[in-house]
């Protein structure tokens, strides 16, 4: 079974990002520990803006996973979450 987010905050939209109008969608890699705990984050694709990319990173950092298992056993894996920014709701 692969590891799931569990309730987790959404990244904060950067101040700055949100005053040019930048809107993007983000692909992070997690290494996810057999707590639940983050390992290692990186950019699996980016949104071309690197102030919403940073906020996406710095968030995920701090998320906790539901552990994966494999024949029982809590194991380390790795897994993709997306993140888009959007300034407002589609109509």
């Amino acid at each position: 079974m692969q590891a799931a987010y569990k309730e987790n905050p959404k990244p904060p939209y950067p101040k700055a990002a949100f005053r040019v109008g930048a809107e993007g969608s983000v692909e992070v890699t997690v290494e996810v520990n057999p707590d639940g705990s983050v390992s290692t984050v990186s950019l699996a694709q980016s949104s071309g803006n690197e102030w919403l990319d940073q906020s996406a990173l710095d968030s995920v950092k701090g998320w906790r996973f539901r552990s994966a298992r494999k024949d029982g056993v809590l194991i380390k894996t790795v897994v993709r979450v997306p993140i888009t920014f959007k300034l407002r709701a589609d109509r």
